[in-house]
Parts: structure tokens; sequence; C-alpha cells
């Protein structure tokens, strides 16, 4: 029986709350150069980094095709199954003389995945991709001794994820936007990071390696703050924009990701708790941002009114989402079908 790592929960947990804040005031219209940077910088980096980690922590159990066929039946529920059931729902619970063909918009979702769930599908093609060259990396290393295995493993991992990386990034040079390989292309360093941080991270670092972490944590903070207060994080622009981002992102998702991990026992039951629900929460609470009609007041973030307003929004949000959630897991099937998870004789142990 698998056992939950709760402090993975908790930083899956902490990730969805700084997304809902980012939609609080983004979506409110209530920009802003700083906090609206940090957020953008670290919510979904952060996510991709989460997952990564949860791959290399079983990664030795892919040990033949049939394995790796297993692992992916499951992702195809846990992810391609809400991606494009939302699509359906939101097709047809649109005003009835704008019903959409919901078969037609699925096939339009393909081309333009960020008018869906677009994080899923780029998930899934990462880890896709990513377990494929740890099939392969296992099976390569397998006649190795086991004193060089770990070695080995790692530098076929890398050289196969280098491969498919290129192969993202042409994908998209081809002006191609099926399956959105920009997406991959943008978000896969931040998996790959995870995954290797997972299993290697002991062999780098030796038991007293905290202290070193420690303190790469504190500079990681300070930089970070400083790429947030000196440059436009949100800019694309050209090549050092791009780098520029992709530091800040990769800074901050380790700051939050090993300081979140590293909270007291109890200062993590919340946010594991709420760790546990993230897909939920992900595919729904967005659709209620606009119900108090914030967006066209034109609040500022550092006023008392824009604060009120980030407030009762986060609050609508997270008990408008919750109510659905509480009683679409009520019915099985729609959990299955909205959420993609299959109920077992263990639910938390499938909560992954």
């Amino acid at each position: 029986m698998k056992v939950r790592d709760k402090q993975l929960d908790a930083v899956k947990g902490f990730a969805i709350i700084i997304v809902m804040l980012g939609h609080c005031i983004g979506r409110n219209n209530m920009n802003d150069p700083y906090i609206n940077d940090a957020i953008k910088a670290i919510q979904m980096p952060l996510f991709m980094m989460v997952s990564g980690y949860g791959l290399g922590m079983g990664k030795r159990e892919i040990l033949d095709i049939k394995d790796f066929l297993n692992q992916q039946k499951k992702r195809v529920v846990s992810y391609l199954l809400p991606f494009f059931s939302w699509v359906f729902v939101v097709s047809l619970f649109r005003p009835f003389d704008t019903i959409q063909n919901p078969i037609v918009e699925s096939y339009k979702v393909l081309f333009k995945i960020d008018s869906g769930l677009w994080f899923l599908m780029t998930l899934f093609l990462i880890q896709f991709f990513a377990m494929l060259v740890t099939l392969l990396a296992n099976v390569g290393v397998f006649h190795w001794k086991k004193s060089n295995r770990g070695v080995h493993h790692l530098l076929i991992f890398w050289c196969g994820i280098g491969m498919v990386y290129v192969l993202f990034v042409l994908w998209g040079r081809a002006g191609s936007t099926f399956l959105g390989p920009s997406f991959a292309v943008q978000y896969m360093p931040f998996y790959v990071i995870g995954y290797v941080a997972s299993h290697y991270i002991k062999e780098v670092f030796p038991q007293n390696g905290k202290k070193i972490l420690w303190v790469l944590w504190g500079i990681s903070l300070v930089a970070f703050l400083g790429l947030v207060v000196g440059f436009d994080l949100q800019s694309k622009e050209n090549v050092m924009e791009l780098l520029i981002q992709m530091t800040a992102s990769l800074l901050g998702s380790f700051v939050c990701f090993y300081g979140v991990y590293h909270l007291p026992v109890k200062g993590k039951y919340g946010l594991a708790f709420i760790g546990l629900y993230t897909l939920e929460i992900y595919a729904l609470h967005f659709r209620f941002v606009d119900l108090l009609g914030f967006k066209n007041m034109g609040l500022e973030v550092y006023t008392f009114e824009g604060m009120v307003a980030i407030l009762i929004t986060f609050l609508v949000m997270s008990v408008m989402s919750g109510i659905i959630i509480y009683y679409v897991k009520k019915v099985w099937l729609l959990d299955l079908i909205l959420f993609g998870k299959i109920r077992t004789s263990n639910v938390k142990d499938e909560k992954r």
C-alpha cells in the first residue's frame, strides 16, 4: 500500500492557493508589477516541479513496457478525461442560443489547449515522455553493476530528456499549435528538475547537507525578490527576458517547494488537505471570479477596497468550489468524468 507524502501534498496545497490569489488579482483587473509577477513566475512551474518530484519517487516501478502502459492508463484517466470532459461541460452549459457542438470543440481545443484546462494536457505530454525515457534508462542500466547504475541511469535519462526537449522546440518552431508544444517547452525543465531532485538529492547532498540547502534557499529567496523588483517577469520579447523569467521561476519554485516541504508538521495539515483536491480546485475556482463584478471597478491592489475585493473573491471561489466538489464526490461517475478519480478501497492512497 502506498503511503502519501503529506509534505508533497502541502506543497500542492500551497501552489493552488497562489494560483487562486493570482486569479483574484489578475481577473479583477488589478494587475500589479510585483505580486502578480511573483505569482505568475511561480504558480505553474511549482506544480510541474511537484509533479516531477512525484514521478522520481516511484520511477523504479517502471521496469518494462507493461509498467509503462499501466502508468499511462492511470494518467489518461487522471489528466485527459477531465481535460476533455470540461470542454463538453462548457460547450453544453452555455445560453441556449450559443450552445456549441462539444465534439467540434474537443477537436478545436487540441490546437488551442489554453482555451481548456491546458495544464492537464501539458502535464500528460511531459510525463509521457519522461516516463518513456525513464523506462529506457531503467532497461539500459539493468546489466550494469549496482555501484554504477545511478550515474549511468542519470546519464541516459538526461540524454533522452534532452532529445525530447529538442523535439518539443522543433515542434513549436514549425508553427504547429497541436497539443501546445510551446507550453511543454516552457514547463518541462521544471518537471525534470523535480524528477531528478526527488531521487538524487540525497546522493548530491549527504545527511549534513541540509545546512547547505538552507543556505541555497536563503540566497535563492533574495535573488528571486531582486528579479521580481528589478524586471518585468511577464515580458518575453527576446531571449534574455525569457531567460530572466525562467531563472526567476526556478528560484521562486525552489524557495516555495523546499520551504513549504520543510514546514513544521502541524503547520502543514491544512495545506496537505487542500493538496488532495488540487485538480478539482484547478478545474473549478476561476469560473467564479467574475460573480461579484469587481473587475469593472478599477480597483488597486494596495488599497483597502482592493484588498477586501481580493479577500471576498477568494472566499467566494473557495466556497463555491468546495460545495461543487463535495456533491460531485458523492457520485462516483461524476467524480470519474470531471476529476479523473477512480474509486478504490483506499481512496486516499489514490489521490496523487
